[in-house]
């Protein structure tokens, strides 16, 4: 489970993830990737989204590794067969992110 908030956009946005899946490497710095499936709450509706990720983790399998990664959220609407959200509301995001992993 995990909970991301990006504020640099024009309306921020939430993400609750239900389920994560990382795959990383084994040394003490490696490279990761993975993906999740949750809730993303942006520009006042909350709908399905997912997450893709890959990045670089520093001090692996520590007491307190970093996180360097690129994070793709894609939103998906409901009402049409490719689940594509009406024009005015946004889908996707790409963003920078340096965090810590508990």
């Amino acid at each position: 489970m995990s909970y991301l908030r990006l504020k640099g956009f024009g309306a921020p946005v939430t993400l609750v993830n239900l389920l994560d899946l990382t795959m990383s490497g084994q040394g003490a710095t490696t490279f990761i990737f993975g993906s999740s499936l949750g809730a993303a709450d942006a520009q006042g509706r909350t709908r399905m989204a997912m997450r893709l990720f890959l990045g670089v983790e520093f001090f692996h399998r520590r007491a307190l590794p970093v996180d360097l990664a690129v994070d793709l959220i894609m939103k998906m609407c409901e009402g049409n067969k490719n689940h594509e959200c009406p024009e005015q509301e946004q889908q996707t995001w790409v963003a920078g992110r340096l965090g810590f992993r508990f």
